[in-house]
């Protein structure tokens, strides 16, 4: 099991998409990867973060709905996803 519970990646001009593994990461209170260069959606395995009380990727260029099993994760208390494609 992943020990990590907090990833802050922010204003770093990280690009790309947010990879599906990142649902593995099962402890996971905070993601923050706010004012980058990532691309894509982001994955329904983002619900399985069901620990996840902060989620910040505002200020990319991401495309598309927020998925559908976020709406089910109780520990959720911040999601911005502003500024974005």
């Amino acid at each position: 099991s992943n020990s990590l519970i907090s990833v802050e990646f922010s204003h770093n001009h990280l690009n790309g998409g947010l990879p599906p593994e990142i649902g593995e990461l099962a402890l996971l209170s905070a993601l923050e990867i706010a004012n980058n260069e990532m691309t894509g959606t982001i994955p329904s395995e983002v619900g399985r973060l069901v620990n996840l009380r902060i989620l910040s990727l505002k200020e990319n260029q991401m495309r598309g709905s927020i998925p559908f099993e976020v709406g089910s994760m109780s520990n959720l208390e911040i999601i911005d996803c502003k500024a974005n494609a």
